[in-house]
């Protein structure tokens, strides 16, 4: 019990050091003048479109997450730092894209996806630990029914 306490508090003091560097950086920036157009390339690869429900893992300021919801897509933006999602909000209104921002652990989702929904995060990092493997309700193959840009 004493060992799992112990991995417990790491992981904590990894994710929090993790969140931390994310809300200190200028992930903004890089965003905008290294993938600006990376996200809507992804909706229009994966066919997102109307009705499509979109969890948006490692959302950051929402540069997948954006162009899905204008797609017509019921899309989620999650994010370990929630200073990324609050700095994505102003160009999702600016832009008149619906999306709910929820801060939340990529390891550990808060809500349920399809078990087809792939997971894969635009920016190329969802994990804070490149071993891990994505969460069991995350897979690598897409399903018509629920696309994901991720």
């Amino acid at each position: 019990m004493a060992e799992a306490t112990e991995r417990t508090g790491a992981d904590r003091a990894l994710k929090a050091g993790h969140r931390a560097m994310w809300a200190r950086g200028d992930y903004p920036s890089v965003a905008a003048e290294i993938i600006p157009g990376l996200g809507r390339e992804l909706v229009d690869a994966a066919g997102v479109g109307p009705g499509d429900r979109v969890p948006d893992v490692a959302a950051g300021t929402g540069n997948a997450a954006i162009p899905a919801a204008l797609a017509g897509a019921d899309v989620v933006a999650a994010d370990l730092a929630p200073e990324l999602l609050e700095t994505g909000r102003r160009p999702a209104e600016q832009r008149g894209a619906r999306l709910r921002r929820q801060e939340a652990d990529a390891e550990a989702l808060p809500f349920a996806t399809a078990p087809s929904t792939p997971c894969s995060p635009a920016s190329g990092s969802w994990s804070p630990r490149t071993t891990r493997r994505p969460p069991a309700n995350c897979s690598a193959s897409a399903g018509r029914e629920t696309p994901s840009v991720c």
